[in-house]
């Protein structure tokens, strides 16, 4: 039970660091994957 509050929080983190780098119609959202996950 804890770790899916945590999961949901690291999910959360990701999406919005994803949702930064891409561009507005976030089509380009998969070329950001290398930045999010390796920093």
């Amino acid at each position: 039970p804890m770790t899916n509050g945590q999961i949901e929080r690291f999910n959360a983190t990701m999406d919005a660091k994803i949702a930064a780098l891409s561009n507005d119609k976030h089509t380009d959202w998969d070329e950001q994957l290398p930045f999010v996950t390796f920093n």
